[in-house]
C-alpha cells in the first residue's frame, strides 16, 4: 500500500544543515531578566495596595479619641434606655394599625435625648410642627390589676 502522506521528521535536512540552535545572547537574557524583574516589582506593588486599603479601611482600636469612645459609650447607654422605655411603654417604630390609637410616643429633643410625650405632641413632631423625631408610638403601660 503506497502511503498517502509524507511526514517529516524534526531531523530534517535543513535543520541538520543549520545545527543546532544558537544560545540566547547576552543582550536578549539581560531583556528577559528585566521584565521578569518588572513583572515582580508589579506584583509586590499590587499586592502592598492591597494590604494598605485594607489596613486603612479597617478600624483600629488606637485610633478611637477618648471623645469618640465617651460618645460611643454615650450612645449605647441612650440605645439601652430607649429599649427599655420601648418595653415598658410597649412601643413600636412602626404603629399598631389604623383601629388602634396610640396613648404615648417617644421623641428624640433637638438634644438627642428620647423622652416620653403625649401622643398628640409626638404626632406634631412627625408632621413637623413642632420640634423633634418622632421614635415610635406607644400604647402607654400596661395596667397591673
Amino acid at each position: 500500500m503506497p502511503p498517502t502522506a509524507s511526514v517529516r521528521s524534526a531531523a530534517s535536512p535543513a535543520a541538520a544543515a543549520t545545527g543546532p540552535s544558537p544560545a540566547p545572547s547576552r543582550a536578549h537574557r539581560r531583556r528577559v531578566l528585566a521584565l521578569v524583574r518588572l513583572a515582580q516589582g508589579v506584583l509586590v506593588g499590587a499586592i502592598g495596595v492591597v494590604l494598605l486599603t485594607a489596613w486603612l479601611g479597617a478600624p483600629h482600636a488606637a485610633s478611637g479619641s477618648p471623645e469618640r469612645t465617651a460618645a460611643a459609650a454615650q450612645d449605647a447607654v441612650q440605645a439601652a434606655r430607649v429599649d427599655r422605655l420601648m418595653t415598658r411603654e410597649r412601643c413600636s417604630p412602626t404603629g399598631f394599625g389604623p383601629s388602634v390609637i396610640p396613648a404615648r410616643a417617644l421623641l428624640r429633643t433637638g438634644d438627642g435625648v428620647v423622652r416620653v410625650v403625649s401622643f398628640d405632641r409626638g404626632w406634631a413632631a412627625y408632621e413637623g410642627r413642632a420640634p423633634g423625631t418622632l421614635v415610635a408610638v406607644c400604647l402607654g403601660r400596661a395596667s397591673r390589676m
